[in-house]
């Protein structure tokens, strides 16, 4: 009876062409990712503000349950304020959500470096996958942290963008265990 596969393993193996063979596995660890709580820097007195507008925008909804009412045009303000502060609201709210929905992807990520190609798969409601050829694989960045965890990032070519400059392609992997060991892969197989 065969063992069973790793996760990152199982995830990865529809993936891979006949006679494809994996060097290197890893899954992106689901941990906060540095920086992504620095938006709360902005979002946490974003969204309190916009709430703070939508509560000063519905007070003619209460100063109408008095004795004596609200002006009718008072009450036209208190329709058409609180509207207008919908989507500031929204918006705050997804900048709170937004670290914790990064999180969750990057638990959903597996990352393959096989003997033909650097291959990212990310499930969610719909699968996305990416993969890169090895002879397309260019200058290699890596970010490595104490515990040998790390980002690596492999241009990959360039395009030209809107204003006609030259952009280069980069194929990021985030957050990985062993960041050394791919980057050590990677330079033995491809050239500068």
């Amino acid at each position: 009876m065969d063992a069973p596969l790793p996760a990152t393993s199982a995830m990865l193996l529809h993936e891979l062409e006949p006679g494809e063979r994996i060097r290197w596995q890893a899954r992106g660890r689901a941990r906060a990712l540095r920086g992504t709580f620095a938006i709360w820097i902005f979002a946490i007195p974003w969204t309190a503000f916009a709430l703070f507008w939508e509560v000063m925008a519905l007070t003619p909804w209460v100063m109408a349950s008095r004795p004596g009412g609200a002006a009718p045009g008072i009450m036209v303000a208190g329709i058409v304020m609180p509207l207008f502060g919908v989507p500031f609201v929204l918006v705050g709210l997804w900048l709170l959500a937004r670290p914790f929905a990064l999180m969750r992807q990057a638990g959903r990520t597996a990352y393959a470096l096989t003997d033909r190609r650097l291959i990212r798969r990310v499930d969610g409601r719909t699968i996305e996958i990416e993969s890169i050829p090895l002879d397309r694989l260019g200058a290699i960045t890596t970010r490595e942290r104490r515990d040998g965890s790390g980002d690596l990032s492999v241009r990959t070519g360039a395009r030209i963008d809107a204003d006609g400059d030259r952009v280069p392609d980069h194929f990021h992997i985030h957050d990985v265990a062993d960041v050394a060991a791919l980057r050590r892969l990677l330079a033995a197989r491809t050239p500068g």
